[in-house]
């Protein structure tokens, strides 16, 4: 009788050692991630570019809005312009796709250049062409809406995720996509920004 509780007594202090193992692995994961290193500069990789500021390109999908009235973008003030709305444009479908010439088709606009531009230099260039010939005194803001991450390798949701705000970190995606698997190395995470062509 007394064996049998010693046994039972050494499985249960096994059982609580391996679950503490298990989750000290788990938790040191994450350790890592925050840990202050030497910062390296985007040369170091042979990346020249600024990646503070994204630039807008073909294909990107902009979100264009009058916030005077978020419901219309088309819903000019100036006299010499009909006050209907005959685009519909609404809150729901006020994304424009940037042309392969690098302009994106505005309602009561029409062609405006923004590729090359960073998001807030294309939200002043749609403003000041609004305030010009549209709008008495617009408040027009600009999100682009077609940038995302895509994960692969040992992250437990594996695929595309939009990028909500400016200046996500790497940990706020990680955590959005659920955070890394058990197998994942977080000393080996690599980054590559670019295209296919020029990663």
């Amino acid at each position: 009788c007394y064996r049998q509780i010693m046994r039972q007594i050494i499985c249960i202090n096994l059982v609580l050692v391996f679950l503490v193992l298990l989750s000290s692995c788990s938790s040191k994961q994450y350790r890592v991630l925050f840990q202050q290193k030497r910062a390296l500069s985007d040369s170091a990789y042979g990346y020249k570019a600024d990646v503070g500021e994204y630039k807008i390109k073909s294909e990107d999908i902009l979100q264009v809005r009058n916030l005077q009235d978020v419901n219309l973008l088309y819903s000019p003030q100036n006299t010499n312009v009909a006050k209907s709305n005959p685009l519909n444009v609404t809150a729901e479908n006020s994304s424009f796709q940037v042309d392969q010439e690098g302009f994106v088709v505005l309602p009561a606009l029409g062609r405006v250049k923004v590729a090359g531009l960073t998001r807030l230099e294309a939200q002043r260039a749609i403003d000041d062409a609004y305030r010009k010939n549209v709008y008495t005194n617009p408040i027009i803001e600009v999100k682009i809406t077609s940038l995302k991450v895509t994960f692969f390798g040992e992250i437990k949701s594996q695929g595309n995720f939009p990028l909500i705000k400016e200046h996500t970190s790497l940990v706020e995606m990680i955590g959005v996509a659920g955070g890394l698997t058990d197998k994942a190395d977080e000393t080996n995470v690599r980054i590559i920004r670019g295209n296919e062509k020029n990663p």
